[in-house]
């Protein structure tokens, strides 16, 4: 009959479509255990595929010639800019903006054969050293070991991080055991262009006897409470057993470090600081005994410097006056 006739021929067309879609699903389900790096890559884009300030597409070779043997692409890269960044890495990216971020480029690579044994490496665009040293120094781990290749370097045990040039880097690891390869990519990467490792010059300008040199960090925003407060390096001292922390930062000129000085003074004393009496050959230098410890302000030129958070005012007293010295050989 032609209804019965028409049913079957419906019937084995939808049949057919079922097994065109099952086909097809399966095909998806097994391509997504099968990366190829030629399909999943973005398009090329200027020299070595970095990112400008709004992040861009990387080519699909990107960070490939720093590999150790046995070691594979497991992703394509990833480009993030400073309105995306929250999307990979959450609640740390204000630290990386307020420092001067610019882009990020990550991607995982793996062992051979061993999908679970996988490194993740992160490189960031921090704009100039200072900015890159800034969130090198704020995150670095109390158990760090000197990585030796770079002035910034240092490792755990299952990740490196370091500053070259305007980039600070980070590779983190599924396991310990693959330290080996991490070590071996961060000496090729900075090997490769030896002509960007940049220099911190503040470093040097705090005084050696009591430092703890891996302690020097550099605060970028709202240091110490304080809004105005900006760009400021610390530094964590040891004097008589009593542990002590200096600061400075280096400001357009004296006028700006005179005035900044006293805003902080103002902003101490506004939020319960009381001024103490403190002799010292330091001109303008201000003692405020605040939640029972002391803050030293002063100026010189154009830094704004000091000691901070300290238990002892003769011990604050006598770095201050070290630090003091110091400045006065940088010059104007």
């Amino acid at each position: 009959m032609p209804g019965t006739r028409a049913g079957k021929i419906e019937t084995s067309v939808g049949l057919l479509v079922l097994m065109l879609l099952a086909g097809i699903a399966a095909w998806v389900y097994s391509r997504q255990f099968q990366f190829d790096p030629t399909v999943y890559a973005p398009v090329l884009s200027g020299e070595e595929g970095r990112p400008s300030g709004a992040g861009g597409p990387v080519h699909v070779s990107w960070f490939l010639e720093y590999l150790p043997e046995g070691m594979e692409p497991f992703s394509s890269a990833e480009v993030f800019g400073p309105e995306t960044l929250s999307e990979k890495i959450d609640g740390k990216a204000e630290l990386y903006l307020s420092a001067g971020f610019q882009g990020l480029i990550c991607r995982r690579f793996v062992l051979s054969g061993l999908p679970d044994a996988w490194i993740e490496v992160f490189v960031y665009d921090m704009g100039n050293t200072r900015n890159a040293f800034s969130v090198f120094s704020s995150q670095r781990r109390t158990e760090g070991e000197d990585a030796g290749f770079a002035p910034f370097a240092y490792h755990s045990k299952n990740a490196l991080f370091f500053v070259h040039g305007h980039e600070y880097v980070e590779m983190v690891a599924s396991s310990e055991r693959l330290l080996d390869p991490i070590l071996s990519m961060g000496r090729n990467y900075v090997a490769a262009r030896p002509g960007e490792t940049g220099r911190v010059e503040e470093m040097a300008f705090f005084p050696k006897e009591g430092l703890s040199r891996e302690s020097i960090t550099l605060l970028s925003s709202d240091v110490f409470g304080f809004q105005d407060l900006n760009h400021v390096f610390t530094a964590h001292y040891v004097l008589d057993g009593r542990g002590y922390t200096l600061f400075l930062s280096e400001r357009k000129d004296a006028r700006e470090a005179s005035s900044l000085a006293a805003s902080y003074v103002r902003f101490l004393l506004e939020n319960g600081g009381e001024e103490r009496g403190a002799a010292s050959p330091i001109s303008g230098l201000k003692a405020v005994e605040i939640l029972d410890s002391y803050e030293l302000i002063f100026s010189h030129g154009r830094f704004f410097a000091g000691v901070h958070e300290a238990e002892d005012l003769e011990g604050a007293l006598e770095l201050a006056n070290r630090l003091h010295e110091t400045l006065r050989g940088v010059g104007p």
